[in-house]
Formats: C-alpha cells, structure tokens, sequence
C-alpha cells in the first residue's frame, strides 16, 4: 500500500512540474510508426522467394536426345573385335553457371559391344562351348543404362566442348554368333562386369529454336570381362556417339 501511494506522489508532481514549465499534455506531439503488417510481411517474402526461384529455373533445361553407337573392344587379343553399330536414347538436363559454363547429365540406353569373327581358330577351352575348332563370327551385346556428366565450355555462341565421365549399369549380355551354319545367342550376363567406367569428351552445338547436335568419343577404363578364360584378356569398351536432341523452351 505504502509503494502504491509513493507512486501517486511521484506522478503528482510530474505533472505540476509541467505546469510549472508551461507545458501541457497537448503540446506534446505523439510520434506515428508506420506499421506492416505481418501479410504484408509475407507477401514481400513470397514475392523474393519466387523471384529466386524463376531465375534458377530460368538456368536449368530440360531435353531429349538419341542417335547412334558406333562402338567396339579394345584390349588384348582382340584383332578378330570389330564395330558393333547400335543406338542410344535417353534424357538430358543442363544447368547453365555462366555465359561460357554449364553442367549436362544425361541419362541414357546405350547399346554397345562389338562384332567379331575368326576363321580356323582353335578355341581350346571354348570348345566345351561351341563345340569345336573352326570359322565363327557374331555379336557381343552389351546393353547398359549410362549416366554421363560432363562440364560445357562454350567456344563461341551454341558450340561448345563438352569432357567428363561416364558410368554405365549392364542391363544384358549377349553373344549372338554363327558357328558351322548354326545360328545361337547365349546369355553371358555372368561373364561381364555389371558396371563400367570411363572419359567422354566431344563437340555439342545449340541452335536457338533448341535443335541440340552432339559428336562424342567414350573410352573405357575399366575391364568388361569376368573371366580368364583360354587366358587372362583385357577387354574395355569405347564408342564414338552421334547424338541429335531437343531443349525444351
């Protein structure tokens, strides 16, 4: 009780102090603060947010593309390998960083292997498999998903060198071959290696309307046989892409 009557006093003679001075609860000018409302507040941030976000979007393209694969294996003994011709189609995103940078993935279906054929060859142990010594030719099919990732340096407006690696998931494996007049394929899946690894690099060029046109050379470096057998090969894949897609606008 007694605080709340010291209080009172102090207020008292606060204010018969300005009167004292001439000073009235009148002359006193309240000072206004704009306020912003807190949906106010979220619009401004929403409308940041968005604007972030179109300009992202604005640097990421999204397409298509396919074409042909030429491709062979490389290694030891592999003077009877030629080229087995295929096709590639997949999807593809870019995210432009700069005027002169960018970084493409594409995700693709990718046949490669090669065609072989040998004349009067002793097959030694494969003769459990095909039955003998004698002329044979086919086709090794080696079918995989790929993904590739690889940095763009535009040279000059649309063209552009394009390097990185390329993994790749076998999908299937096949040897399709002729041997004495007898037409077979045989599932060697458990002869291959399940997954593969190499260097891509090549020349892509954009046209404005967003037609996409690509060249480019894999070359593996890892081994796609799991097998030593009539000796210890090594063999890689490499393949040379020839690609036509789209960008989305």
């Amino acid at each position: 009780m007694r605080n709340l009557l010291i209080v009172i006093a102090i207020a008292l003679l606060s204010v018969n102090y300005g009167k004292a001075q001439g000073v009235s609860f009148s002359d006193i000018q309240m000072v206004e603060y704009e306020t912003i409302s807190l949906s106010e507040i979220d619009g401004l941030t929403l409308v940041n947010n968005d604007d972030e976000s179109t300009a992202l979007f604005q640097n990421v393209q999204f397409g298509i593309l396919g074409g042909m694969v030429w491709s062979t294996i490389y290694g030891d003994l592999v003077e009877s390998f030629g080229s087995r011709v295929g096709f590639h189609l997949g999807v593809m995103i870019m995210l432009s960083l700069s005027n002169d940078w960018a970084i493409q993935v594409e995700l693709l279906y990718a046949m490669l292997g090669s065609d072989y054929a040998e004349e009067g060859y002793d097959f030694g142990e494969f003769e459990y498999y095909r039955g003998g010594g004698g002329d044979i030719s086919g086709t090794v099919k080696l079918d995989y998903l790929i993904m590739l990732i690889a940095a763009k340096y535009y040279i000059t407006e649309g063209l552009s060198v394009e390097v990185g690696p390329q993994f790749g998931f076998l999908l299937s494996a096949k040897d399709e071959y002729e041997f004495d007049g007898i037409s077979e394929e045989e599932d060697v899946k458990d002869q291959a290696k399940g997954f593969d690894a190499g260097i891509s690099g090549g020349l892509g060029y954009e046209f404005d309307m967003g037609l996409y046109l690509k060249a480019r050379y894999y070359l593996g470096l890892i081994e796609v046989n799991d097998f030593d057998f009539p000796t210890e090969e090594s063999w890689k894949n490499s393949a040379a892409f020839f690609s036509v897609g789209y960008f989305f606008q």
